[in-house]
């Protein structure tokens, strides 16, 4: 069993600048300084030296920077008994945090990063890591391993969590612009997880297919929909995955045209509503209708019987894209 010994150091003499085990993603110490100031610092840092006099910092970055905002010059501090390597540093470091709380995907990757120099091995490195306190898997821990070459802005929210990290690798594959748009639309409208990875997916595929880069896309599609102040936050999202499920799919737009322009042509009594299936990707119509008396649902009826004769309206059913007008 590790044993330390504590020993009250000059503040000045505490290396804050060398990062080597810092895991923690929060800056923030006032709330850490009122706390201190209030009943005192109750968990001395743990600190190792360094060849230059000076002590590294394994685990209190937030504590020793709120003593130094107190003013303190003076501090109690934790020192190692014995020859320590640095994995049981390493260690020390991941489990001071995870004993506190629970890592943010962030600090679960950081993590990761400093305990992958010892280890080649991720299914025993998962082991490693599962030692200090850190539960994750040998497929989450490839993921984490990506997380370093994501571009910097997607941290905070993938720290937050208001970023999913499987969506987070995905806008990794884009763009900057092109991500961070992406990012601002997700945070803004917040979709569902399946939607963002629709979205992502037709935009992708819409700009490999030639169609348009995905830049512009989102410049002339998406953009003027979120800034749509008539629809609701749901209607927006719809008519953002409808817009690109047309782009990928032209034929649907096709189908689409054709649908309204012989809607038209069948000049459909306001009381009848006819409803093509979702998307134009199903089979199934829909009629709906309203009436007040008996004379109004007969006037309906015979409208819908004579409508079986029509060949707009078989056309419609056949989704026919080929528009010949129809003579009456």
């Amino acid at each position: 069993m590790m044993h330390f010994y504590p020993e009250t150091i000059e503040m000045s003499r505490v290396d804050a600048t060398d990062m080597t085990y810092r895991i923690s993603t929060q800056t923030s110490v006032d709330d850490l300084m009122a706390s201190i100031r209030r009943v005192g610092l109750l968990t001395p840092p743990l600190l190792r030296a360094s060849g230059s006099g000076r002590w590294i910092i394994v685990s209190g970055f937030r504590r020793i920077a709120a003593c130094r905002g107190l003013g303190w010059e003076r501090m109690d501090v934790r020192i190692a008994d014995g020859a320590v390597t640095d994995l049981e540093y390493c260690r020390l470091a991941i489990a001071d945090n995870t004993n506190n709380r629970l890592l943010n995907i962030i600090e679960q990757s950081v993590a990761v990063s400093k305990l992958s120099v010892f280890f080649d091995d991720d299914r025993a490195l998962c082991q490693e890591a599962r030692k200090s306190g850190l539960h994750i898997s040998p497929e989450l821990i490839k993921k984490l391993k990506k997380l370093k070459s994501l571009y910097s802005e997607l941290m905070s929210p993938i720290a937050s969590g208001t970023l999913p990290l499987t969506i987070a690798l995905e806008l990794g594959d884009f763009d900057r612009d092109s991500a961070l748009a992406l990012l601002h639309l997700f945070e803004t409208l917040k979709p569902t997880l399946n939607h963002q990875k629709e979205i992502l997916t037709l935009a992708r595929e819409i700009s490999l297919a030639g169609h348009k880069p995905v830049i512009e896309l989102i410049k002339e599609v998406m953009t003027d929909i979120m800034e749509d102040q008539a629809l609701d936050r749901p209607q927006k999202i719809r008519k953002i995955r409808v817009q690109l499920q047309r782009l990928r799919n032209p034929e649907m737009m096709r189908f689409e045209q054709a649908f309204q322009t012989r809607l038209k042509r069948l000049n459909v009594p306001e009381a009848i509503r006819l409803t093509p299936p979702a998307d134009f990707e199903g089979a199934d119509f829909t009629f709906s209708f309203t009436f007040q008396n008996i004379n109004q649902f007969k006037s309906v009826t015979e409208f819908l019987i004579r409508l079986a004769q029509d060949i707009d309206f078989k056309k419609i059913l056949d989704k026919n894209v080929e528009d010949n007008a129809s003579i009456h």
